[in-house]
């Protein structure tokens, strides 16, 4: 996966609609990749729980957020506030540096341009 492959350290949390069918009520273990996690061990989390999300967004070390777009989504992040000073700038350059990786990954030869090559060809068989 890209993100495994970006050695971006990152907290990743299951949401309802990852864990069963919303219309069915069907239960389902979201699957990943065989040995994902473990491989990950040492620079993600997976959280397949309910987590704060308010409070990891304010978090110091935080660096960068993507979600669903859902409201829930847009009144954490709204509910951080600006940051400002050295810690902002701070954030602005890891900021900086994270949109270098990912315009790089998604280059002809990069992580995910590869894995969205790869799921194309793979649905498309």
């Amino acid at each position: 996966m890209g993100l495994e492959q970006s050695k971006q350290k990152f907290l990743w949390v299951l949401g309802e609609a990852d864990r069963g069918d919303i219309f069915t009520g069907e239960a389902r273990r979201f699957v990943l990749p065989e040995g994902f996690e473990e491989r990950i061990k040492e620079v993600g989390l997976l959280v397949r729980e309910w987590a704060p999300q308010p409070e990891i967004l304010a978090h110091s070390s935080t660096g960068g957020f993507l979600g669903d777009g859902s409201f829930e989504n847009r009144l954490a992040r709204e509910g951080v506030g600006e940051t400002r000073g050295a810690e902002g700038d701070a954030i602005r350059k890891r900021a900086e540096e994270l949109g270098v990786a990912v315009r790089r990954s998604a280059e002809k030869e990069g992580a995910s341009r590869m894995e969205l090559d790869s799921f194309i060809a793979h649905i498309t068989r």
